[in-house]
């Protein structure tokens, strides 16, 4: 059997002051990571980083794709996944 990468549908985003150099970027990413995690999916896609200002203060926008990885052509059930973590 072979590897398969599931693509969920819907883009999620996090914002992040971005006040911080590379931390900022960190924190903005460890946000996706948690709310993918949630789901219990194993990775993402980042697809847009942006800075953006609001009334002179920057921030950025993180977007990306919850993604998941595992041998098969079927996506497992959410309690399978989750069983597959906790191993």
């Amino acid at each position: 059997m072979g590897w398969t990468l599931f693509f969920l549908a819907g883009e999620i985003r996090a914002v992040v002051p971005a006040w911080g150099g590379h931390n900022a970027l960190r924190r903005g990413v460890k946000r996706l990571l948690a709310r993918t995690h949630l789901q219990h999916f194993n990775c993402l896609e980042v697809t847009e980083i942006r800075r953006k200002y609001f009334l002179g203060i920057p921030y950025l926008s993180i977007s990306a794709n919850p993604r998941h990885i595992q041998q098969g052509c079927q996506i497992e059930s959410m309690e399978l996944r989750l069983r597959h973590e906790s191993n």
